[in-house]
């Protein structure tokens, strides 16, 4: 492989920093790198591939350089079998990039590049799509803004060759723009490799590319596509039969203030987000630049009825708040001319190395048209093969809200270990519960009524100081006192350095707690304490005199850590005139006998019952949990069994993004199908039923 010849551990890079120590950036070595070796496969001299591929527009030559390298890499690639090696690889000098760039570089810089399959995947989506309305034997002319090291133009040159369309017309409707040079180059050298012909593991170059103008042919330039006017970018503006391409994936706050300055007005111009100036400049957003160049490459380059196919982080589609202003854009409702036609969810099978995003694709018509149905294609890996699921997006009459889908029976089915429904009675159960009265969905309707009889809300919430409320008991045993209990904070925990404090505080105050590792299907179990000095009808701290008087010791215990918990930004922010030891979303709830909770953050729902009092103490779920509270057992085991079904999971799983910090929080209820507990309800017992079959199994 490229990457094992050239890349980071081979000998030819280590020699080459040790030669020229001023120039350790892996561009400087890639740059050189590629004149040489496309020189050795081909057989044409250095100075021809350089008027070639328009090199001194960006990299000047220097002959020490060359000479090193022309050497090593004759060596290199003197056998069959190393040519046979590099030219089997798509987009060699990508593969070796991406091996010379650290983890660390290649998410500040967003570089991932695309997978080839998936590139070819979305070129013949819209290509189809573009056929559709237009002339079948027309090559349309494709733009990729972000180009990268061409992994969509050169799935199109490839496609266009083996189909005989003459090389300079391939040249001709292909354009890719990228702000790194040395992207620009790597998508020069690609194409001419694709479209070189292969003989014995030698490029035969074709004879138009000798000519003396050759560099005039690739259409592919270095600039900013956001913000410059030049002359090159002027020659596609709104041009462009088809764009594609995979923006980089970097948040408004990781871009540096100069440049969020600069396209502050972009921002605004397409409604994605407003900021008051302070934020605009310091970074007040988790917008992510990729939502932004989808928008201004829609507008700028596409042609009316013009095609888009893009990757995306899914969180655009599923998360509140950072994609909105997106998905009104998809929705045509920001004075842009859209139409969704398709979103294909890839999250299921993770397409790109080191990347934590869900990632997607859209298929979009630069055109005002509302379209009943828009399919969603779910991939997944199943059985070491990747199976596409087919459902629509349920239609929503608030276009910025998030996306949801809506499954058909056959493609709702989710894989065994995706449920906690394991034996055959649960099936049968989960079956029921899809076709049951519980789930009213009217046949061939898009849109579906919400009935949700629970509200829920996050557990107690120390706003950062998990270190100070969480404690264990001392080692210490022997200077025990009635109603006091001898305890140490937890300074371990937490990104601040807290001391450590051993003493005797009221055992009225100490509660058993429920961490996110603690839950799982049907599973609560606490493993720490914490100390809660709040007053469970004002949402407060208990006030100063009261903790004087009945809570001395504890008193005495929150005064040591005064500063760090005034330091709080929260409690600075919207409880400075409160007591500086109160917290938060901690009210009569939080201390219900009987609640339900599920993880936050999580790959799925895993919802439990808790409901075991230790020492008559309610157990308490921190803030990386949703609870709700309930009246009874019965229908606190009636609530889990309806959370952990499969019909449920697959509602949530519509709409919101497994994994992302959105996911499992308390708003899902308000787009779940989930009826208040009916205790004469044959239904809703049989859940109950089950519900307590399996607690007890699981405890």
């Amino acid at each position: 492989m490229p990457h094992k010849i050239f890349g980071k551990r081979s000998p030819l890079f280590k020699e080459f920093q040790i030669r020229f120590p001023h120039l350790k950036e892996p561009r400087f070595y890639l740059s050189a790198l590629i004149l040489p070796v496309l020189s050795t496969l081909s057989g044409l001299s250095c100075d021809t591939v350089r008027r070639i591929m328009g090199m001194d527009a960006f990299f000047p030559a220097c002959p020490e350089i060359d000479l090193f390298f022309r050497e090593r890499i004759t060596a290199l690639l003197s056998s069959e079998k190393a040519r046979k090696k590099f030219l089997s690889v798509r987009d060699p000098f990508g593969k070796i990039w991406s091996d010379l760039l650290s983890k660390k570089d290649r998410l500040v810089l967003g570089e991932f590049y695309t997978p080839d399959h998936l590139a070819d995947y979305l070129l013949e989506k819209a290509i189809s799509f573009y056929y559709e309305d237009g002339e079948k034997n027309t090559i349309p002319l494709i733009i990729d803004p972000c180009c990268g090291s061409g992994s969509f133009l050169l799935s199109a040159a490839i496609k266009w060759n083996q189909e005989n369309v003459p090389v300079r017309t391939i040249l001709s409707r292909l354009a890719g723009i990228d702000l790194n040079p040395l992207a620009v180059f790597m998508c020069r050298a690609h194409l001419l490799i694709a479209l070189a012909q292969k003989f014995n593991d030698r490029l035969e170059i074709p004879d138009l590319f000798l000519n003396p103008d050759s560099a005039n042919l690739f259409k592919i330039f270095s600039f900013d596509s956001l913000l410059s006017d030049c002359p090159e970018k002027e020659q596609f503006r709104n041009q462009c039969d088809i764009l594609l391409g995979n923006p980089p994936w970097i948040t408004w706050d990781q871009l540096s203030e100069k440049y969020r300055k600069a396209i502050s007005f972009l921002w605004e111009k397409y409604h994605l987000f407003s900021l008051s100036g302070k934020e605009v400049l310091y970074g007040g957003s988790k917008k992510d630049i990729s939502s932004l160049m989808i928008c201004s490459g829609m507008d700028d380059f596409l042609k009316m009825n013009g095609i888009l196919g893009s990757i995306i982080p899914m969180s655009l589609l599923k998360t509140r708040g950072a994609g909105e202003g997106f998905r009104l854009f998809l929705a045509g409702k920001n004075g842009s001319p859209c139409s969704l036609l398709e979103v294909d969810d890839l999250s299921g099978i993770s397409p790109f190395e080191m990347v934590g995003n869900r990632t997607g694709g859209i298929l979009v018509r630069k055109i005002a048209e509302d379209r009943t149905s828009i399919p969603y294609l779910t991939w997944k890996k199943e059985n070491g093969n990747v199976q596409i699921h087919r459902s629509c997006l349920q239609k929503n009459e608030d276009a910025g809200a998030p996306f949801s889908v809506l499954r058909n029976n056959q493609d709702s089915s989710l894989p065994a270990d995706f449920c906690s429904f394991q034996e055959d009675k649960i099936h049968a159960i989960a079956q029921e519960d899809r076709s049951s009265s519980v789930s009213p969905k009217k046949s061939g309707n898009s849109e579906r009524k919400i009935n949700s009889g629970y509200r829920a809300q996050l557990g107690a919430n120390t706003a950062g100081a998990n270190g100070i409320y969480w404690i264990a008991p001392s080692n210490n045993t022997s200077q025990q006192e009635p109603g006091l209990v001898r305890m140490k904070n937890l300074m371990h925990l937490g990104k601040r350095e807290i001391p450590q404090v051993e003493m005797l505080v009221e055992e009225d105050l100490v509660f058993p707690l429920l961490r996110w590792k603690d839950v799982d299907a049907f599973s609560a179990k606490p493993s720490g304490l914490i100390i809660i000095p709040q007053d469970p009808e004002t949402r407060r701290g208990i006030d100063e005199k009261t903790m004087k008087v009945r809570y001395p010791k504890s008193y005495e215990f929150f005064s040591h850590f005064e500063q760090e918990l005034k330091d709080r930004a929260a409690w600075r922010r919207f409880q400075s005139r409160s007591p500086f030891w109160s917290m938060y979303n901690v009210d009569r709830n939080t201390f219900a006998p009987y609640k339900v909770v599920w993880r936050r953050m999580d790959s799925r729902i895993r919802a439990a019952v808790v409901f075991n009092e230790i020492r008559n103490k309610p157990i308490i779920p921190q803030e990386t949990l949703s609870i709700i509270a309930v009246d009874s057992l019965e229908e606190a085991d009636y609530l889990a069994a309806q959370l952990n079904s499969v019909r449920i999971q697959d509602q949530v799983a519509s709409f919101s993004l497994p994994g992302s910090k959105g996911f499992g929080a308390p708003g899902i209820l308000a787009n779940l199908d989930l009826p208040k507990f009916d205790s004469k309800n044959p239904d809703h017992l049989h859940f109950s039923q089950y519900g307590r079959t399996m607690r007890e199994k699981n405890t």
